[in-house]
């Protein structure tokens, strides 16, 4: 591991771009890490001189950290204003290259591997006395939760945020009563009948073990919010916004974007790890102070984890929270940007 270390902060040192700020505090940075065969490119962004730095742990596996920056100015530029945003792409996603295709690389482990030594890179090349925080999303919210399960990882970082995040990545009961619930209410309500009817008629019926049933469970997920966003139920506050960006097509490489997201989620990849993964029964070793952010019409992850994440966590009450945000699905710094926004700042502040 020691050798690893010093090779990927040689590598930043070496190979990074020049960085460049436009007003006092602010910076824009680019370099990689190189990891374990893998090329990680990472983007800095924002007020450095805020003390704080926000890593943003994407979806997937496989997706990219360039969506989230540029899909939604309205919350990327909020955020940068007050903090140090980094983005950057997990081995197996967006822009990332490398030989990893082994599948001793391309694991949960390797994943934490990766974020710890960017940690270390960050306050190499930044300053010890910046506060780190994660910001996992969807499958960003399950490797943040294998990173502070990690011995000795949860002191690394002083603050989590997990947004529609998946502790449980399967989740499928969850997922089934949600769909439940909000089916019966729209049906109730005579909205959108036949998608909810074929909807709850295949989750009456399938496998639960099947991974192909599995599959599509989640594919109606997405497909449920886009029916609620056509009826009205979510909202889409920022007009530059690009639904499609969070599909993870990197602008910048969107050919190696895709190719990755396929074999990286598909079962050439992680699929049958990340699959199994459920870290329920282990929540109460985590005690970092803890803001939870869910969609209340999140289909694919939906708002019964985020509760079963409040309530498991062994973070202390008066340091835990959970906010639920009315008219969004999965992704509310997409439909809810400016609350979203506000509602991270004023946490991040608080714990400065």
């Amino acid at each position: 591991m020691k050798k690893v270390l010093l090779y990927s902060l040689l590598f930043v040192t070496s190979f990074s771009c020049q960085r460049q700020s436009d007003a006092p505090g602010n910076i824009n940075d680019h370099f990689y890490l190189r990891i374990d065969g893998a090329n990680l490119p990472v983007q800095v962004e924002g007020n450095l001189a805020s003390g704080a730095m926000i890593i943003l742990l994407h979806g997937g596996p496989g997706g990219d950290a360039n969506s989230y920056n540029e899909a939604s100015r309205t919350f990327s530029d909020a955020m940068e204003k007050e903090f140090a945003m980094v983005y950057y792409d997990q081995r197996g996603s967006g822009s990332s290259s490398g030989r990893y295709r082994k599948n001793e690389f391309l694991t949960v482990d390797q994943h934490v591997i990766d974020l710890k030594l960017l940690i270390v890179a960050l306050k190499e090349r930044f300053g010890d006395d910046n506060k780190v925080f994660l910001m996992g999303h969807s499958w960003g919210g399950t490797l943040g939760t294998a990173y502070l399960l990690a011995p000795g990882l949860e002191e690394t970082v002083d603050g989590w945020i997990e947004v529609d995040g998946a502790h449980n990545f399967d989740g499928t009961p969850e997922i089934k009563e949600y769909f439940a619930t909000v089916g019966d209410e729209m049906l109730s309500n005579g909205i959108s009948t036949d998608f909810w009817n074929e909807a709850l008629d295949f989750i009456a019926t399938m496998n639960d073990d099947n991974g192909t049933d599995i599959s599509k469970l989640n594919q109606y997920g997405y497909e449920a919010e886009g029916v609620l966003g056509r009826d009205g139920f979510l909202t889409g506050e920022d007009a530059s916004a690009d639904f499609r960006n969070m599909k993870y097509f990197s602008k910048h490489d969107g050919k190696t974007a895709s190719s990755n997201l396929f074999f990286t989620s598909s079962g050439f990849g992680m699929f049958d790890e990340v699959t199994n993964v459920d870290f329920t029964d282990r929540l109460n070793e985590i005690e970092l102070p803890t803001l939870l952010l869910w969609g209340k019409y999140d289909m694919v992850v939906p708002p019964t984890l985020g509760r079963q994440a409040l309530v498991n966590l062994g973070t202390p009450d008066e340091d835990k929270k959970l906010i639920l945000f009315e008219t969004s699905g999965h992704s509310p710094m997409i439909n809810q940007p400016m609350a979203f926004s506000e509602q991270v700042i004023i946490w991040v502040k608080s714990q400065l």
